[in-house]
């Protein structure tokens, strides 16, 4: 598992400032998880193609529904729910396929790809502003 830090997010923590504890979360929540099926769609168009299931089974954990045409493959569920609290708070993105990592880091037979990480960090910007958008909508209320 790879941890990719989003730079940009300081200045959003003076706007977190005017929200509450939960306010926070719940804007951290969903600015990370709509930034996070913005990366997820770029990764799916650099992933390698086969039969499509890794392509499909890309998501942001605890928020399939941001994520159209997410495809459950075989006993492999969704990732886990965001976790962390405040600033600190974190989403996952990718797929619990089990060879997923062999496209995306490579092995022996095939170079790596690195796919989601390359979807990530060019989704750097839409990311922060996600957040800033989440975190505006929750101030506007």
């Amino acid at each position: 598992m790879s941890k990719v830090v989003i730079k940009g997010l300081d200045e959003l923590l003076d706007k977190l400032g005017k929200l509450d504890k939960l306010e926070q979360d719940e804007a951290l929540e969903l600015g990370l998880a709509r930034g996070g099926a913005k990366a997820v769609m770029r990764a799916r168009e650099l992933v390698p193609v086969d039969s499509g299931d890794l392509r499909d089974n890309l998501h942001v954990g605890g928020h399939t529904r941001l994520t159209p045409g997410y495809r459950a493959v075989g006993a492999y569920g969704a990732l886990k729910k965001p976790g962390g609290r405040g600033t600190r708070k974190w989403v996952l993105v990718g797929t619990k396929l089990p060879y997923a990592h062999l496209a995306e880091m490579g092995s022996k037979h095939n170079r790596p790809t690195r796919f989601l990480l390359r979807g990530v960090q060019e989704s750097e910007k839409a990311i922060v502003k996600e957040v800033d958008t989440a975190i505006q909508e929750i101030i506007d209320r």
